[in-house]
């Protein structure tokens, strides 16, 4: 038992005499570079950042970005300064702390508000822009450490980061769904341009009447603005003229169709709400979707007598 209890003991005395070992590594590093990267940080700055934070470093401030490993930033920063004096701002993993001046407290506030949304190089880069010959504080600088500043560009690394995610996903899924979308209307258009081919040798046929050729030709030209439109698309937005041409173009052929069976064009109505590709609605019927309130849509024959059925 005996063993055992002085196992445990060497244990819980061995985690800080490491914190300590690692204090002073890094003190003695800003003792050199008054800017400190470890490359396992978890918001550890580029080299091309770092230099920007440190080209603007003027008098007695020191920087050191850290893994969450190394322990609280809180907790770094005072012991840090303890060893350099001055104002010292910690890192660690998503964390930020500043032990210093008044002014270098001040100057953590306005930083985070000039530039959280751009990431910890430029929190850090304003933060020593504004510290670098800042206003000491009238007692010495301690007065608590400057947590209300420090607690929000903590929050802004772990709120920066998961804003990051959620707009990253936001973006995925609307390039998934818009790509779902285009694919929809592509097989929309390509309906259309087998509608209009297979009409191609019946308008060329003598005898034709002008309106059904005219008719044609429309849907034509709604299927050549359609094509364009879909090419061009790079958003939702863009494929509602898409879906206006595609209207017209069906429209226009189911036109041409009655005239040259002789029969009365249809009225100018709404496409069938099932499928577009079945032309325009002939009436509206009544319809819910799955758990929800029912409304009437517009309909071809065939779909609206079986949703009655």
């Amino acid at each position: 038992m005996r063993a055992l209890a002085v196992i445990v003991a060497f244990l819980f005395l061995a985690v800080p005499a490491a914190a300590q070992d690692t204090v002073e590594q890094i003190a003695s590093a800003l003792r050199d570079d008054p800017v400190y990267v470890d490359p396992d940080a978890e918001m550890a700055l580029s080299a091309s950042e770092a230099d920007a934070v440190r080209d603007r470093i003027d008098g007695d401030l020191y920087v050191a970005v850290l893994p969450a490993s190394a322990g609280s930033a809180q907790e770094l920063a005072a012991e840090l300064r303890s060893r350099l004096g001055g104002s010292v701002g910690v890192i660690a993993g998503d964390s930020f702390r500043v032990d210093g001046t008044a002014g270098a407290e001040r100057a953590a506030d306005a930083a985070f508000d000039a530039s959280s949304r751009d990431g910890a190089g430029a929190v850090l880069v304003g933060f020593v822009e504004r510290a670098s010959g800042g206003e000491p504080s009238g007692d010495g600088g301690d007065g608590g450490g400057g947590a209300g500043s420090l607690i929000l560009l903590g929050a802004a690394g772990v709120g920066g980061a998961a804003l990051l995610v959620r707009r990253r996903r936001r973006r995925q899924a609307e390039a998934v769904e818009f790509a779902e979308v285009k694919d929809n209307a592509r097989d929309d258009l390509v309906a259309l341009g087998d509608d209009i081919r297979a009409l191609d040798l019946d308008v060329d046929m003598p005898g034709v009447p002008q309106d059904a050729r005219a008719d044609y030709e429309r849907a034509v030209n709604a299927y050549d603005t359609a094509d364009r439109s879909w090419r061009l698309a790079r958003r939702p937005l863009d494929l509602e003229p898409v879906g206006s041409a595609l209207e017209e173009g069906r429209w226009a052929m189911s036109s041409a169709k009655a005239r040259l069976e002789g029969r009365e064009p249809p009225e100018r109505r709404s496409p069938c709400f099932f499928d577009p590709r079945h032309g325009p609605s002939s009436r509206e019927v009544e319809w819910a979707p799955y758990g929800g309130a029912p409304r009437m849509v517009p309909a071809c024959e065939a779909d609206a007598q079986r949703v009655e059925r």
